[in-house]
């Protein structure tokens, strides 16, 4: 689906416009979908992003989607619109980040202007001419980041030939600086490297790039957060189908598996 500069009424529901505020820049959002992307990645693979934001509460509820383009912090020029939904109305989009007049990869907020958050259903998938592959990406309340003094881990695949590892890394209003430990499998530790990032910065690299070193089957990568706070996630992807799976970072060493 594509918007215009215009208002759309969805089914007399839903209206969602492209517009320019200033909601985006500095502060945190309400939310965060913390990678999404419409771009073509490795082996043939077509990635796009579609998103369901469905307005579960009896009151009207507006805000803005802004998406974050890779390896830049955030700008008052970052991809954005506006969602005005009527009570329990859902509008969805096909590649919300193409919808956003946007390409690559990156992560979206979203930020309330009247009523609760939205619930939104995302999925990142490989559109093939057979169909689709792809996994959900969860919706995180930036209340829910990890802190200063928290730590986390996420799995290296067990197979390192048949599929391919990335980290990535959202950070929030004070950037984040982050210890970043590799254990084998046997939790011997095999390094531990210091990294920083900007303000509300988003980046994804592969896994050994991440780490700034090498990365062994079934590893775990293990995530400190020493300053300011971030969301974290690893994503598997066979080498054959395209298929992805994502772990996005809990608390203590926990993760959401998709």
């Amino acid at each position: 689906m594509k918007l215009t500069n215009s208002t759309l009424r969805l089914a007399g529901l839903a209206a969602v416009a492209l517009s320019v505020s200033l909601n985006a820049f500095g502060a945190d959002a309400d939310a965060v979908i913390p990678v999404a992307g419409s771009l073509r990645g490795g082996f043939g693979s077509v990635f796009k992003t579609a998103a369901q934001i469905h307005n579960r509460t009896d009151r009207a509820a507006r805000g803005e989607i802004v998406f974050h383009p890779a390896n830049a912090p955030a700008s008052p020029t970052d991809p954005k619109l506006s969602y005005d939904l009527e009570p329990r109305a859902t509008v969805s989009f096909d590649d919300i980040v193409e919808t956003l007049g946007a390409q690559g990869i990156g992560s979206i907020d979203v930020f309330t202007i009247e009523g609760a958050v939205p619930a939104i259903v995302a999925r990142v998938y490989d559109s093939q001419q057979t169909g689709t592959s792809g996994a959900g990406v969860p919706l995180v309340d930036t209340r829910d980041a990890l802190q200063e003094g928290e730590s986390t881990s996420l799995i290296v695949p067990g197979d390192l030939a048949q599929f391919r590892f990335n980290l990535g890394i959202r950070s929030l209003s004070e950037g984040a600086v982050v210890r970043i430990t590799v254990r084998s499998a046997d939790g011997i530790t095999r390094s531990d490297v210091q990294r920083s990032f900007p303000a509300n910065f988003f980046q994804q690299q592969a896994g050994n790039e991440f780490v700034v070193g090498a990365l062994g089957a079934n590893d775990s990568v293990g995530v400190e957060i020493l300053e300011g706070s971030a969301v974290l996630y690893g994503t598997t992807t066979d080498n054959t189908t395209n298929d992805p799976s994502i772990q996005v970072a809990g608390r203590d060493g926990g993760a959401q598996a998709d």
